[in-house]
């Protein structure tokens, strides 16, 4: 019997999603596939376990491989029962049976903004936009010629990500691609990877506030922050960015990736984020995306108290 890894998740909400988040150690099962996990505190938990194992069959065009499962016996995190510990109690009975299922491989290519084959690691994980709740993602390295395969994906909605680390006269790049498993290998997969949009601009108060009628430049302390507000298009870290500002209210911001909204932190009592203006639209509510690696200009931000 092939030896499965076991591990204790339980369900918290991280900025916002449904996550089974890995509490404890995992173990390994033995020869006759038992395994015990210990040291859990009292509380609800999902039981994943792995075979490891690699497509072993295909049939028709349709892939079959023992893919991950969670008790009862299920690939879908939504559909797993959540398994009780009761303080100082055993909780004997969680058999998970692997079956040949029908599993897909992701293939695809990275390149970064150059052209070339990217040099990193791909990161595949359920989409947010499926309502799925998120699990360990799976990461593995980007091959020769930027090429990349995941092997055992159950069906459902996933988001890859292709991240570029930072390195010797290189800045870290990041590209994602969406991709949907049915019933059989999606299309190979194309992830352009890039350093992200920079947005230069000005900083201001509230002309209303102004002594002379006009915008004038913020001075003292404050921390203004993009946050990204789609997470299958942002770097795994989810990371905000922040302002470097100038000492006449000009600003730039850059590695901004995907969706983001601008929010104001630390200020002096009172003060509140009036309004972000991108190329003569008020994004304040809406949130902005600047496209690839481009930079754009003539941003305003207008603080008032």
């Amino acid at each position: 019997m092939k030896i499965a890894v076991v591990r204790a998740l339980q369900v918290r909400y991280v900025r916002g999603r449904a996550t089974a988040v890995a509490v404890g150690v995992e173990r390994r099962s033995d020869d006759r596939g038992a395994f015990r996990l210990y040291g859990l505190g009292p509380g609800q938990y999902l039981v994943k376990a792995s075979a490891g194992a690699s497509l072993y069959a295909e049939n028709r065009g349709r892939a079959t491989g023992y893919t991950p499962l969670f008790y009862r016996g299920t690939p879908s995190s939504e559909a797993a029962v959540q398994a009780r510990v009761e303080p100082g109690a055993a909780l004997p009975g969680l058999d998970i049976v692997f079956r040949p299922a029908l599993a897909a491989r992701i293939r695809g290519t990275a390149i970064d903004e150059s052209g070339a084959p990217a040099a990193g690691t791909v990161i595949l994980s359920a989409s947010h936009r499926s309502g799925a709740v998120a699990t360990d993602p799976v990461v593995l390295p980007i091959g020769p010629e930027g090429a990349f395969a995941i092997p055992d994906v159950p069906s459902g909605e996933y988001v890859v990500h292709a991240v570029v680390p930072p390195g010797p006269g290189r800045t870290a790049e990041f590209g994602s691609e969406y991709v949907t498993v049915i019933d059989g290998d999606p299309e190979p997969l194309l992830i352009r990877t890039s350093t992200g949009g920079t947005l230069e601009g000005r900083l201001v108060i509230d002309e209303a506030l102004a002594i002379d009628g006009a915008p004038s430049a913020v001075r003292g302390d404050f921390m203004l922050l993009a946050y990204p507000i789609d997470p299958d298009r942002t770097p795994f870290s989810g990371r905000a960015a922040g302002l470097v500002t100038q000492s006449d209210g000009t600003f730039y911001a850059v590695g901004l990736y995907g969706p983001r909204r601008f929010t104001l932190l630390q200020a002096s009592p009172g003060w509140y984020l009036k309004s972000v203006t991108i190329a003569g639209t008020d994004v304040t509510d809406t949130g902005f995306e600047l496209p690839g690696s481009g930079t754009a200009r003539g941003a305003q931000i207008v603080l008032s108290a």
